[in-house]
């Protein structure tokens, strides 16, 4: 349960997605997520990422795909601090 008073980490929150879906005869099979960032590389972090939010919705780590893109070609743009 995700308490009031407090920003719940992303963990949390998937946690909880992945309860009320099994409260509803529901369940997460596989999520395919986009990251949209000008840095870090994610490439290295990929599979430690795909492990947590596997373990935390309850599917395997191989229904999870994530990927990255940046801003480039779109309309909006962060200017980044050095």
């Amino acid at each position: 349960m995700i308490s009031a008073g407090r920003c719940p980490s992303s963990i949390e929150i998937l946690r909880h997605v992945a309860t009320i879906a099994a409260q509803k005869n529901a369940r997460v099979v596989n999520v395919d997520a986009t990251l949209l960032a000008e840095a870090p590389k994610i490439s290295p972090h990929v599979p430690a990422m795909q492990e947590k939010i596997a373990a935390a919705l309850g599917i395997r780590s191989d229904a999870l795909s994530i990927k990255a893109t940046t801003n480039e070609g779109s309309e909006q743009s962060g200017v980044a601090k050095e």
